[in-house]
C-alpha cells in the first residue's frame, strides 16, 4: 500500500481531489459528537433544542413521524439495551457561535421510539421476562429495580452547523436519498427547500 509521501503525481492529483470533494460535502460540517445515556435522551434533546418536546424540535420539511410499527421502536430499543453502538441522532444549527437551538436533523423514528420507552409505553424483553417469570420490562420497571437502564447504555448524538436552512436540507436529502428514506420523503424537503428561496 502507497503512503502518501510516495504516491505518483497522478495519484497525488487523485488524493487531492478526493480530500476537496469532502471538504466541500456536507459531512464535512460535522462539528460535535458527544454519548449520552438513555436516561439523558430528553434532556439532552431539550438542551441543545431548547425546546420540550420532539415535534417543536423536528423542522416541517422532516418526514412524517409515521414511518416505524411499535415492534419497530421495541426492537431498536431493545439492541440498544443488549449493546448496539447506536447510529447518531443527529441535530443541526445555523448559529456558529453556539450549540443551542438545534433542530433534529435525522432520527426522528429512533428518537421517538427512545422517549416512548422513556414514558412506559412499551415494555421490553417480554419473551425473556415471561419465559423467566419477570413482570412485563417498562423502563420504570427497568431504572427502579435493576439498574440495567444506565450510564452504559449509550446514545451518540452528532451536531452539524450549517449556514443556512437549505444547506441543512441538502445534507438531510444526501444521507438520505436512495438509503432509508423514499422519494416523498425527500419530495416534502424539496418542496420546503424551494419555498426558501
Amino acid at each position: 500500500m502507497a503512503s502518501l509521501f510516495s504516491m505518483k503525481p497522478r495519484d497525488k492529483e487523485l488524493s487531492e481531489g478526493l480530500t476537496q470533494l469532502f471538504l466541500q460535502s456536507c459531512w464535512a460540517k460535522h462539528h460535535y459528537s458527544v454519548h449520552v445515556s438513555v436516561y439523558d435522551v430528553l434532556e439532552s434533546l431539550q438542551r441543545y433544542s431548547n425546546q420540550n418536546s420532539l415535534p417543536d424540535m423536528t423542522p416541517p420539511w422532516q418526514r412524517d413521524n409515521d414511518k416505524w410499527t411499535r415492534a419497530m421502536q421495541v426492537a431498536y430499543v431493545e439492541n440498544i439495551l443488549l449493546g448496539f453502538k447506536d447510529s447518531a441522532i443527529s441535530l443541526y444549527t445555523l448559529d456558529p457561535e453556539s450549540l443551542r437551538g438545534c433542530k433534529l436533523l435525522d432520527g426522528l423514528q429512533r428518537s421517538t421510539a427512545l422517549l416512548a420507552f422513556l414514558d412506559d409505553e412499551f415494555s421490553v424483553l417480554d419473551d425473556w421476562a415471561k419465559a423467566n417469570n419477570h413482570p412485563p420490562l417498562f423502563y420504570s420497571t427497568l431504572r427502579d429495580s435493576t439498574g440495567f437502564v444506565g450510564d452504559q447504555k449509550l446514545v451518540r448524538f452528532n451536531i452539524y452547523r450549517f449556514r443556512s436552512e437549505s444547506e441543512a436540507i441538502d445534507f438531510y436529502c444526501q444521507m438520505n436519498e436512495n438509503i432509508t428514506h423514499s422519494s416523498a420523503d425527500l419530495a416534502k424537503a424539496r418542496a420546503y427547500q424551494a419555498t426558501l428561496k
